[in-house]
C-alpha cells in the first residue's frame, strides 16, 4: 500500500481505537499513555489535522476543561504531547495543494495550541516556544515570530538556544542577516 495511507488521522486513529478497544467487545485492552499519543501526533503532518487529533485526545483522556498537567500521574495528555502536535503544524502534506494550505494554517493552529495550554494547562515549555518558532517561520510569518519572542523576552520565561534556533535558520533562508544579527545579540545578552 501507499506510505501516505499510513501517515492518514483515520488510520492513526483507528491503530489507537484498535489498542484501547481490540475485537472483545469493548473491552479495554491497552490504556494509551503519553508516549502513544505522542507517536499518533508525529505520524500526522499538518496543524489541522494535529488540532482533530489533539482535540480527540482531550477528550477522551484530558480533565475537565482541558488537559492534565505532566505531574499529575493520571494524564497522558503531556506537554510532550502538545509539543509534538505544535511539531505537526509545520510539517506538510505530501499534496501540493494541501501543503500549501497545512502550512498558512500552521502557524494559525500553533498559536491556537499555546493558547489552549496557557489556559488549561501543562504548561508550555522551551520546546514548545521552539517548535511555534518553527511552525511560524515555514509559513513565512517571521513577524508573527519575533512577536512571540519579544514577548517571551518580557516574561520571566528563560530563553535558550532551543528558542532562537527556528528563528536564525528562517534569517538564514530569507538572507535576512540583520534580523539574524539583532537576534544573535539577544541571545548573548541572555
Amino acid at each position: 500500500e501507499n506510505d501516505s495511507n499510513y501517515r492518514s488521522i483515520e488510520f492513526l486513529l483507528s491503530l489507537l481505537h484498535e489498542m484501547e478497544h481490540g475485537y472483545f467487545c469493548g473491552k479495554h485492552l491497552v490504556r494509551p499513555n503519553s508516549y502513544t499519543l505522542t507517536a499518533v501526533l508525529l505520524g500526522v503532518d499538518g496543524g489541522l489535522d494535529a488540532l482533530k487529533v489533539l482535540d480527540r485526545f482531550e477528550k477522551d483522556y484530558g480533565n475537565d476543561g482541558g488537559a492534565r498537567t505532566v505531574d499529575d500521574n493520571d494524564g497522558i495528555v503531556t506537554v510532550q504531547v502538545y509539543n509534538a502536535a505544535i511539531s505537526a503544524c509545520s510539517r506538510s502534506k505530501n499534496n501540493s495543494a494541501e501543503k500549501r494550505v497545512s502550512r498558512i494554517d500552521g502557524w494559525q493552529v500553533a498559536l491556537s495550541i499555546l493558547q489552549r495550554m496557557r489556559r488549561y494547562g501543562p504548561s508550555p515549555n522551551d520546546q514548545t516556544y521552539a517548535n511555534i518558532l518553527q511552525a511560524c517561520a515555514e509559513s513565512g510569518q517571521i513577524n508573527v515570530a519575533l512577536s512571540l519572542l519579544k514577548e517571551l523576552q518580557k516574561s520571566s520565561f528563560p530563553l535558550t538556544s532551543k528558542i532562537y534556533l527556528p528563528l536564525l535558520k528562517a534569517c538564514a533562508n530569507t538572507r535576512n542577516v540583520n534580523v539574524a544579527q539583532s537576534l544573535i545579540e539577544s541571545m548573548k545578552e541572555n
